[in-house]
């Protein structure tokens, strides 16, 4: 419910955040906490990524490149676009996300004309990702301002 969320978001905020909201040097987790360790370094291929993907909806996204530390750029297409007529040329909105070490996990952004809407994926194979995401557009200060939902990402062979 919507009283339970805010109660609980407010709850978390007071426990972990100072008065500006950001989180305190106490809340956050040092790298050592973390199970990282400087030579503990590995390099996994995230190859993977890069091509074309298209989704239930039939929107589309081309991932053009990806770094070894897992960093990636591309572009987007949305499939409500395609709903309104508009061509798949030139209607592409620049994309980007991160994979995490391992690559079997990432998210990315896409930064609409009056929205943003941030995927959260995970790998299913190297041809599937399932993903979930969250669209926030500028609604004052209600929840009608975010959107939440589901897709699921099949890689399309060129």
């Amino acid at each position: 419910s919507h009283f339970f969320s805010t109660q609980l978001g407010e709850q978390a905020m007071s426990d972990d955040t100072g008065p500006s909201g950001s989180i305190s040097a106490a809340a956050a987790p040092s790298a050592a906490d973390a199970g990282i360790h400087a030579d503990d370094a590995k390099v996994h291929d995230h190859s993977w990524i890069v091509g074309t993907w298209g989704n239930e909806l039939e929107s589309r996204m081309t991932i053009d490149s990806v770094s070894v530390d897992g960093e990636f750029t591309g572009r987007y297409f949305t499939a409500v676009q395609k709903k309104e007529g508009h061509d798949i040329v030139g209607n592409w909105f620049p994309l980007v996300g991160r994979l995490c070490e391992s690559g079997v996990t990432g998210g990315f952004t896409v930064g609409w004309r009056s929205s943003t809407t941030t995927w959260n994926f995970s790998k299913i194979d190297d041809k599937k990702v399932r993903a979930f995401w969250i669209l926030s557009q500028e609604a004052g200060a209600t929840w009608d301002a975010f959107n939440i939902g589901t897709n699921t990402f099949s890689k399309i062979e060129e």
